[in-house]
C-alpha cells in the first residue's frame, strides 16, 4: 500500500463516518426537541401550576435547567415544534412501539430510545426523512 493511498483511505473514512455521525446526532436531537415540546405542553395542560404556562413557565424552565440550548427562545421553538407536528407519536408507534407516547416517554425517554432496536431506528429515521412534510 502506498502512503498516498493510506492517507486517501483514512480521509475518506473520516469524512464518511463523520457525516453519518452528524446525521445520527441531528435525528436524535430532533426527537429530543419534539419530546421537550411534548413535555412542556402536557405539563401546561395537566400540571398543577397551569397558570404559569401563560406567564413564565418557559423562563422558569430555562432558569432551572441552566444549560446551553435551553434558552427561553429555544424552549418556545421546541413547544411550537410539538404543536406543529403532533402526529409524530403515531410515527413512533407505527414502528413497533406499542405503548402510548405518554406512557413510554414520561419517565425516561432516553432509556426508551436506547431500548429500541437498531433496525427500528434505521427504519424510523428513513421514514421520517422520506415523509418529513407528512409527519
Amino acid at each position: 500500500m502506498k502512503f498516498d493511498f493510506l492517507i486517501s483511505r483514512i480521509s475518506d473514512l473520516d469524512g464518511s463516518l463523520r457525516d453519518e455521525a452528524n446525521k445520527a446526532v441531528n435525528k436524535l436531537l430532533t426527537i429530543r426537541n419534539w419530546l421537550i415540546g411534548y413535555y412542556i405542553v402536557e405539563y401546561a395542560q395537566e400540571g398543577e401550576d397551569r397558570a404559569k404556562y401563560g406567564s413564565s413557565l418557559l423562563k422558569d424552565i430555562s432558569d432551572r435547567i441552566n444549560k446551553d440550548g435551553f434558552s427561553h427562545r429555544n424552549l418556545k421553538i421546541f413547544r411550537q415544534f410539538y404543536l406543529s407536528f403532533p402526529l409524530f407519536s403515531r410515527v413512533i408507534q407505527r414502528f413497533g412501539i406499542g405503548q402510548t407516547l405518554s406512557a413510554q416517554f414520561r419517565n425516561s425517554p432516553t432509556e426508551a430510545i436506547r431500548q429500541t432496536s437498531a433496525q427500528f431506528k434505521k427504519e424510523f429515521f428513513r421514514h421520517c426523512l422520506k415523509n418529513h412534510e407528512k409527519i
